[in-house]
C-alpha cells in the first residue's frame, strides 16, 4: 500500500536526524546529517501526498456530515457538561504518548483537541489500557475513542468508526542476532504483543505452536525482545520503527505481516458526533494539519 510505503519513508527519514543525535556517536559526519535532513524534506513530501490519497479515497465513500443532522442530541449533551471526554492508550507513539513532564500528547490528542475546539468544550484525555475502551466507552465513561485503534470489522459490530484517517501494518520486531528468517519461522517461538490489540489477535490466529506473551504497551512488548524474554515482538509500524532506529540490539525484519486502516470510534447511535468527528478529520487532512501533527510528534518523542 501506498500510505505505508511513505509513512515508512518519513519516519525513518526523521528517526535518520533524531538517532545521530540520541546514539551520541562521535564519528557522525556532516556528510551523513546533510543526507539524513535530505531524506527528511523528501519523507514530509511523501506523507503530505499520502494524506492527499486518504482524502481522495474518503470523498469516494458516501460520510454523513453536521449538515445532514436537524437534531444533535449527543452534541448538545457534550456541550451541556462543558467537556469531550477522549478515551485512548498512551503507549502508542506518535498517536499517544506520556512526554517529558507527564502529559498525554501525540497525534490523536491534538486531532481530539480540534473536535473539542468545534464543539467549545474542554478536552478530557482518559488514559487506559487498551482492551477497556470500546467497553468503556459503550458504558458511557468517555465521548470518543482516539486511540490508533484499527478499523476492524469485528469491532465495527459494536462501535461505529470514523472515516479512516491513516493506513499502517504490523511488523516484527527480532534480536540483532537471530535465527528468524521468513515470517513463517515464527510459528514455534515467544512471540511478544501488547493484549488486546490487532497484533494479538494476529499471533493468536496465525502462529497456533507459538506462545504468546501479552503485554500491557506495545514498549513493554518490544523491550521483551530487548531483554531475551522473547524471540521476537509483532507491533504497528510506526512504534515498531522508533523502538529499533537507535538500537543495536533489535531490528526490524523486512515487509508487513498485515496492512491495517487507522480510525476513530464513537458508540452506537451517535450519529452527529460521528459526523462532526469525520468532518474535522477531513479538514485537517486537507490543510495539512494532520501532517503537520504527524511531523512534530515524530520529531518530539524519544523512547526511554
Amino acid at each position: 500500500m501506498k500510505t505505508i510505503k511513505k509513512i515508512m519513508a518519513l519516519s525513518l527519514a526523521v528517526l535518520m536526524i533524531i538517532g545521530m543525535s540520541a546514539c551520541g556517536n562521535e564519528t557522525t559526519t556532516t556528510a551523513a546529517t546533510t543526507e539524513g535532513t535530505t531524506a527528511a524534506t523528501e519523507g514530509t513530501t511523501a506523507a503530505e501526498e499520502s494524506t492527499t490519497e486518504a482524502t481522495e479515497a474518503t470523498e469516494e465513500t458516501t460520510v454523513k456530515t453536521l449538515a445532514d443532522f436537524e437534531e444533535t442530541p449527543t452534541i448538545d449533551a457534550i456541550k451541556e457538561k462543558g467537556t469531550l471526554t477522549v478515551l485512548t492508550n498512551a503507549s502508542f507513539p506518535p498517536f499517544e504518548y506520556i512526554d517529558a513532564e507527564g502529559n498525554v500528547v501525540g497525534v490523536d490528542i491534538d486531532s481530539a483537541q480540534k473536535i473539542a475546539d468545534k464543539l467549545g468544550v474542554e478536552l478530557e484525555m482518559v488514559d487506559m489500557d487498551f482492551d477497556l475502551l470500546i467497553e468503556s466507552l459503550n458504558n458511557g465513561k468517555g465521548d470518543l475513542v482516539a486511540a490508533g485503534m484499527t478499523a476492524r470489522p469485528d469491532r465495527a459490530e459494536v462501535v461505529d468508526f470514523s472515516i479512516i484517517y491513516i493506513s499502517m501494518g504490523l511488523k516484527v520486531i527480532v534480536p540483532a542476532e537471530t535465527d528468524i528468517a521468513t515470517f513463517d519461522d515464527l510459528d514455534g517461538k515467544k512471540i511478544a504483543v501488547q493484549e488486546a490489540t490487532t497484533a494479538d489477535i494476529y499471533a493468536q490466529e496465525n502462529y497456533k505452536n507459538a506462545e504468546i506473551l501479552s503485554f500491557k504497551s506495545a514498549i513493554d512488548a518490544g523491550n521483551a525482545v530487548k531483554s531475551g524474554n522473547a524471540d521476537c515482538a509483532i507491533i504497528d509500524l510506526l512504534p515498531a520503527e522508533y523502538m529499533t532506529a537507535n538500537s543495536e540490539e533489535i531490528t526490524l525484519m523486512e515487509g508487513l505481516l498485515s496492512e491495517e486502516d487507522t480510525a476513530m470510534a464513537v458508540a452506537k447511535g451517535h450519529e452527529d458526533l460521528l459526523a462532526l468527528v469525520n468532518d474535522t478529520l477531513k479538514e485537517i487532512m486537507d490543510d495539512g494539519s494532520l501532517d503537520a501533527s504527524f511531523d512534530k510528534h515524530m520529531e518530539n518523542f524519544t523512547l526511554e
